[in-house]
């Protein structure tokens, strides 16, 4: 059975960047393709066009980087890397996580685990 990148990654990240990432997958702003079996490397495109690549640490775990801004200040999970988890994921033919994934795996009662600025 496959992995769903996405899913791996929701503790990581906040509710609203989930839906500004998801709007962003159903815009079509991402163009990736995988880099062997267990890699991805796109382009989203909003404001600016920014690099993202997802894949797996030797331990298993999931790691991914960004060339946005808030990546390079905080070094986490963006809307970016939401937007081509879910790209890959649609790729390969696996469901993205659901309205009670997010709510439960990105924090208490789906409040951001980042306060907002």
């Amino acid at each position: 059975m496959a992995f769903s990148f996405s899913r791996l990654i929701l503790d990581d990240a906040n509710v609203q960047m989930f839906e500004r990432g998801n709007a962003y997958f159903l815009e079509g702003a991402v163009q990736g393709k995988p880099v062997g079996t267990a890699a991805y490397r796109a382009t989203v495109s909003g404001t600016e066009h920014y690099t993202v690549g997802l894949g797996f640490r030797r331990t298993g775990k999931p790691k991914y980087s960004c060339s946005c801004p808030y990546f390079q200040k905080h070094g986490t999970v963006c809307k970016h890397i939401i937007a081509t988890a879910l790209e890959w994921d649609a790729s390969r033919n696996v469901p993205g996580p659901n309205r009670d994934d997010v709510a439960f795996l990105c924090g208490k009662n789906g409040q951001p685990l980042l306060p907002k600025k």
